[in-house]
């Protein structure tokens, strides 16, 4: 696996496990096939230096683009690091709160719901 320098550092910035010991002390390797299937299989084609790093790249955009939760006081504007536009939160209950995402320093502006609770983010029609 050795030849395979760059599959092995995008395999590991997703989060795949390249190598490991298993109960009985013994170590295992993931086989360049295997990384490459796994990968596929995630929609990060790895067949090659180039679409290996564009899958490692589109990763990353995708991963920072949004943290997985993000806290707010109720009412109170949070900034994201997205583009403004129309925006759609929807609670556990299904209560949605549609509102305009402003411009602001970094991506966009928007007013926590009143409510607390844990609310899905829609921002111009992405999830």
């Amino acid at each position: 696996m050795s030849q395979d320098p760059a599959l092995r550092r995008t395999a590991r910035a997703v989060g795949l496990m390249i190598d490991w010991e298993d109960a009985n002390g013994r170590r295992h390797q993931t086989t360049p096939e295997t990384l490459r299937s796994v990968l596929g299989a995630l929609g990060l084609p790895a067949d090659g230096e180039g679409a290996l790093r564009d899958s490692a790249a589109r990763f990353r955009a995708a991963h920072r683009a949004l943290p997985p939760l993000r806290t707010a006081e109720p009412g109170i504007d949070i900034r994201l690091p997205l583009p403004p536009g129309r925006y759609s939160l929807t609670a556990e209950d299904g209560t949605q709160v549609e509102g305009m995402a402003e411009a602001a320093p970094g991506g966009a502006r928007l007013a926590a719901p009143a409510l607390p609770g844990y609310y899905t983010l829609e921002l111009s029609g992405r999830p």
